[in-house]
């Protein structure tokens, strides 16, 4: 936690934090399921069906 408020505090100093997303963002917005596609690897599945 230290790493990260120091991490955060000296991007803050070097200009390098954005809040334009946040302040643009609505105050509530609904999922969208799969919004990255989804897809199954058979021999992913397979394989690990195999080794259990």
């Amino acid at each position: 936690m230290i790493g990260l408020a120091g991490g955060y505090l000296v991007a803050l100093s070097m200009g390098m934090v954005d809040m334009n997303q946040i302040s643009e963002a609505s105050w509530f917005a609904t999922p969208e399921p799969f919004k990255f596609g989804f897809s199954f690897s058979w021999p992913a599945i397979i394989s690990m069906s195999l080794a259990t």
